[in-house]
């Protein structure tokens, strides 16, 4: 059993031995020459996941990787036992640029989440002669340049010719070309390459005699390479970046075939290092013929360079504002918008035109120019440009100060003129503005002057009539509120009060409504309890005749009638409906007992009793067979008896129907107002909205409570300074503004919903003149307190703003159209307090008067009667103002509205001054979404220009 564990072991131990990964680390030559690459070779086999190493950085030598990994998969059967097998093969090219022992140094892999380090690997460079084969030199057009300035240099290539003895074939200029190794460097010949490659060129060679060092001239191939480059420092021209290798043959043989690779081929990744340039794109096939370059040795020229002199630029005389420009230039200025308020954006776009490399030159300093930072405001960063044919563009935002800018400044360029050895200054022409005064801005000393208060006032000292732009910072704009009713439980003062003047009338009238209330239990039962309690026969027959009456619906007996008068009535009334035996029987017991005198109570009781099931149930049966019968006429003298006084009866049936009234009213309108919208829908889309996608505001940026009040601290602060230079510093205070507005929005996109904070967000936005965005969010803040007395009034006033753009004056007519300005002008809390205290004092008279007659009732209850019939019905008329299906605001001042959702549509209608307008969206697509405007106008525009209004 012990044996059979074991194997079971072995077995097991094997399998996890087959499978485990494996690194193999191999390079293709041990010795090599300058020039030529060696290949780092890495196996990575079965492995389920690996991470390729961080190269290395080898002194003397450049690594880089050969392409993406090859992977393999291989799958062998034995036996009937199949096994698998993966690799993958990472390649790199080590190529030595000086001789010397190198050491390609252990690599770190993780392989299976685990690390596995390679073995490094050595190998030798040497030189290869070079000998009278290649001259290499650099030639500049100039003696002395200064850093910076656009230097002419050409790479010259001498490439003596190979004459092959066996063959007597001598290579031609382009093949010789096609010996340059793909190991060559070109340094600031780079560019000129890749663009003839890339155009499948290559440069003409021209055989020319030259000395072979020697003091004897021989036939060479010139190849001549042109480039412009800019020294970058003093001193002389560096040749340390270029170095042209080249694969130079050494014997000539009969070309591989097509079909067939070598083993160098495969691996060396396809491209053997001896065929590098045979087969390479940018240099052509090589010289065909059935010929190809069998044998071939690396040479490497030694470049000989010009004797240029780079100079420094001069620092006496340099410009503050000079940032390295050497050559000459001009400067052109352009800015968008040309009328703005104080305070806002306008875009300065600055273009350079000049003879230096304009990748390389920098903008102005914009923020150390005085002329313009003293009406400006001016970022103070560098500006990154683009280059758009032989100009550099830059584009930057200022804003102005103050009102009454008349001009941007011109904008000076210094650069270092190579010509006259002197710093130069070119200048741009001013730019003619209109800047007015920031309205938004101009709103805190508006209320300031109204209210002789600081910005931190209270709200309750401060002019309904003005808007209030001081934002809350007290804990509760950090905590999440639930939208409220739009109703504020206004209607309780209707009901209420009313309510305690019928619980007042019930405690002074109690014992007459008890003697007078009716009975709640059915005729039947209520009959057999009084024929129980009967003291005597007569008893039991006024229960029965009544009983009879009650359930025959019959007006009760008239208090003039008689025993048998009413035993009549009952008795008729039992036929007129067809109930002709029963009304015998009744007949029987009512009348004949008159006749024959007073019966034994018991006898009467029983036979009660009886009469009263059979009446019971033959009139439940007459009206489940649905037979018509006439109503009794009303007797005259017919009408209920009632033991109020005349006058109590008529003052009490006024009040009553008032109650009723009221009542009515406040029930119907708050049921309305429940169901209606509100100032805003509580659901944005209102179940309209088809295909919609989910919302980037959906998503919310995740804040700890501590992130959440720095946040708040530190837009507050940012607020508070704004409001502080908003007259001094329109621009500060509006990029202050724009601060403290995304960290109100961060709050918000953080998850918390309140009407502070969306009031502080909305105030903020108004200031910078984002009026659309500042009403949507007033809109949200009431959504989640209607009362929002300081929310309610700057939306007012936005929408003023909004009137005042578009030169819409809203008509008023009718007694509608006049109670929307009266309630305008009052407030709407002013409202419903007179609709509370009315209310309370006209029941309240009401309600003395019960206890204390002689109190002059109508000389107090007049004025406040009036008072709620106007306030009530001010308010109904307000709650119930019809309002349109909208659920988001236009948040920009021109829109197009597309036939579908994007611009390759056709535009269905413009839209001039559409900023602050409330719109219904019926649709959403990506990025898009369909609205509906106020006019009926339909169309798609993007959700950038459309801000939502909702209380999630």
């Amino acid at each position: 059993m012990k044996s059979i564990f074991h194997s079971f072991l072995l077995v097991a131990l094997l399998a996890a031995t087959a499978v485990a990964a494996e690194v193999d680390t191999q390079i293709s030559t041990r010795e090599t020459f300058v020039g030529r690459p060696v290949v780092l070779q890495i196996s990575v086999v079965d492995a389920a996941d690996y991470q390729e190493p961080v190269l290395p950085n080898i002194d003397g030598c450049d690594i880089q990787s050969l392409g993406r990994p090859r992977e393999m998969s291989q799958v062998t059967i034995i036996n009937g036992r199949r096994s698998e097998s993966r690799s993958a093969v990472l390649q790199y090219h080590v190529t030595p640029r000086e001789e010397g022992t190198f050491v390609i140094p252990a690599l770190e892999l993780t392989v299976d989440g685990k690390p596995v380090a390679t073995k490094p690997q050595r190998f030798v460079a040497s030189k290869s002669e070079t000998g009278d084969l290649m001259f290499v030199e650099i030639d500049g057009d100039q003696k002395q340049v200064y850093v910076g300035e656009p230097l002419d240099l050409t790479l010259k290539i001498w490439v003596k010719p190979f004459r092959d003895p066996a063959t007597g074939q001598t290579l031609s200029e382009g093949d010789m070309w096609s010996t340059i190794s793909a190991s060559t460097l070109w340094g600031g010949f780079s560019d000129q390459v890749e663009t003839m490659k890339r155009n499948r060129q290559r440069p003409r060679g021209e055989e020319v005699l030259r000395d072979d060092g020697t003091g004897h001239e021989r036939s060479y191939y010139l190849y001549r390479i042109e480039a412009t480059v800019y020294p970058k420092r003093a001193g002389s021209i560096s040749a340390d970046d270029v170095q042209i290798v080249v694969d130079y043959p050494t014997a000539l043989g009969q070309a591989r075939s097509p079909f067939g690779r070598s083993f160098a081929d495969d691996f060396f990744g396809g491209r053997s290092p001896f065929s590098s340039m045979m087969d390479d794109d940018l240099f052509g096939a090589p010289f065909g013929r059935g010929l190809a370059i069998t044998e071939s040795r690396p040479i490497i020229g030694e470049v000989a360079v010009d004797a240029t002199e780079v100079r420094p630029v001069p620092t006496e005389g340099r410009p503050h504002d000079y940032r390295g420009a050497v050559g000459q230039y001009q400067i052109v200025t352009r800015a968008t918008p040309t009328t703005v308020d104080a305070g806002d954006p306008i875009t300065l776009n600055i273009g350079i035109r000049g003879t230096g490399p304009m990748e390389l030159v920098q903008a102005p300093p914009l923020s150390t120019l005085p002329e313009l930072t003293e009406e400006f405001k001016v970022p103070d960063e560098s500006l990154a440009g683009f280059v758009e044919d032989d100009m550099k563009v830059f584009s930057t935002t200022i804003r102005p100060r103050q009102a009454g800018v008349e001009e941007i400044p011109p904008i000076r360029f210094s650069f270092f003129n190579p010509d006259t050895k002197e710093f130069e200054t070119v200048m741009s022409d001013p730019i003619a503005i209109t800047v007015a005064e920031s309205e938004t801005l101009a709103l805190d000393s508006i209320v300031s002057s109204a209210t002789g208060s600081s910005p931190g006032a209270s709200q309750a000292s401060l002019d309904r009539h003005l808007p209030n732009f001081t934002n809350d910072s007290g804990p509760g704009v950090l905590e999440t509120q639930s939208p409220r009713s739009t109703t504020d439980g206004w209607w309780a003062f209707v009901i209420v009060p009313p309510l305690v003047w019928i619980i007042a009338v019930i405690v002074k009238y109690w014992s007459v409504l008890r003697a007078n209330m009716p009975s709640f239990r059915s005729p039947r039962a209520a009959c057999l309890a009084a024929i129980e309690r009967a003291q005597s026969a007569d008893d039991v027959q006024e229960a029965l005749v009544g009983f009879i009456l009650k359930r025959s619906r019959v007006p009760a007996n008239d208090p003039s009638d008689d025993s048998v008068a009413s035993a009549t009535r009952a008795v008729g009334a039992l036929r007129l409906i067809g109930l002709y035996h029963v009304a015998s029987e009744a007949e029987s017991f009512l009348l004949s007992r008159h006749a024959a005198g007073t019966a034994a109570l018991e006898t009467s009781v029983a036979t009660a009793n009886t009469l009263v099931e059979r009446v019971d149930h033959a009139i439940s049966a007459n009206k489940r067979s649905r037979i018509k019968r006439k109503r009794l006429p009303r007797p005259a003298n017919g009408a209920m008896p009632t033991t109020m006084h005349s006058s109590r009866h008529g003052t009490t049936s006024l009040m009553g129907a008032i109650l009723i009234t009221c009542m009515a009213a406040a029930t119907s309108l708050a049921g309305e107002t429940a169901g209606a919208p509100g100032t805003a829908p509580q659901d944005p889309l209102d179940g309209k909205v088809q295909n919609a996608t989910t919302d980037v505001d959906d998503v919310r940026l995740a804040l700890t409570f501590e992130q959440q009040q720095t946040l708040l601290s530190e837009a507050t602060e940012a607020y508070e300074l704004a409001l502080a230079k908003s007259q001094s510093d329109s621009a500060d205070a509006k990029e202050l503004l724009t601060a403290a507005r995304t960290k109100y929005q961060m709050l918000i996109d953080s998850g918390i919903r309140n009407a502070e904070l969306y009031t502080n967000l909305a105030n903020a936005e108004f200031q910078t003149g984002q009026l659309g965005r500042a009403i949507a969010h007033y809109e949200n803040a009431i959504l989640f307190d209607p009362a929002n007395a300081q929310a309610r009034t700057n939306l007012a006033f936005a929408d003023e703003q909004v009137r005042r753009g578009t030169s819409v004056v809203e008509p008023v007519s009718g007694v509608r159209g006049i109670n929307n300005q009266v309630v305008n002008y009052l407030g709407r809390n002013t409202l419903i307090w007179l609709l509370a205290v009315s209310s309370i004092a006209f029941w309240g008279v009401l309600t003395i008067r019960l206890f204390h007659r002689l109190f002059p009732v109508w000389g107090w209850a007049t004025v406040p009667f009036l008072l709620l019939i106007i306030s009530l019905g001010s308010v109904v008329l307000t709650e119930s103002n019809p309002r349109l299906p909208w659920n988001a605001v236009i948040v920009s001042d021109t829109v197009n509205l597309h036939a579908g959702d994007g611009t390759e549509f056709e535009t269905v209608v413009n839209i001039d001054a559409a900023q602050g307008h409330r719109v219904e969206v019926i649709n959403r697509r990506g990025n898009w979404s369909q609205i509906r405007t106020s006019e009926g106008q339909t169309g798609w525009l993007p959700d950038k220009d459309l801000q939502t209004v909702s209380a999630t």
